[in-house]
């Protein structure tokens, strides 16, 4: 994928999640498929670029929901590096590793922004927050992030015929 398409589909799933979404809620909770797209792309992409897109997309998401500058770059950034890390020594893009990696970025970084954003507002963290609230969240973030993962991989495979090199992913 071009970074143009790239920049493009980022902004269009955030207005999207920002505007249409929160009103589709499963089990009560908002999923986050900015993060569902950021972890995607970091699987599907090579290092320096993810890393790179998943700051630009962090810086994103903190200047439209108005929170606090920097957290969502941290968090993405982070998860991104963490993903390149164990995708490299892995090598295995399979979705039977692809998924419980899913699984484990989003349930650190729904906890992390949870216990960041409350003790930041100086209010208290409570641990029935991780059972009702980051489970439910990081186990529909998995569940999204099949399809889209499945989809996006697709799309890079698509480049493979017009001449462009690229390993399969799946």
């Amino acid at each position: 994928m071009s970074m143009k398409f790239k920049s493009v589909l980022i902004l269009a799933v955030i207005a999207f999640q920002l505007t249409v979404l929160p009103h589709f809620a499963p089990f009560g909770v908002v999923p986050n498929y900015t993060l569902i797209f950021v972890i995607a792309v970091c699987l599907i992409s090579d290092g320096v670029e993810s890393v790179i897109f998943s700051g630009v997309t962090g810086l994103l998401m903190d200047l439209f929901t108005g929170a606090r500058i920097g957290l969502n770059i941290l968090l993405y950034m982070y998860i991104s590096i963490a993903l390149i890390m164990v995708i490299d020594a892995v090598y295995n893009k399979r979705l039977r590793v692809v998924i419980p990696m899913c699984f484990v970025s989003s349930f650190i970084y729904e906890l992390f922004f949870g216990v960041l954003s409350t003790l930041l507002r100086g209010a208290t963290f409570y641990a029935e927050a991780v059972w009702k609230v980051v489970l439910p969240v990081a186990l529909i973030n998995t569940v999204i992030f099949i399809p889209v993962y499945i989809i996006l991989s697709r799309l890079r495979f698509e480049k493979r015929k017009r001449g462009i090199k690229y390993e399969r992913q799946i």
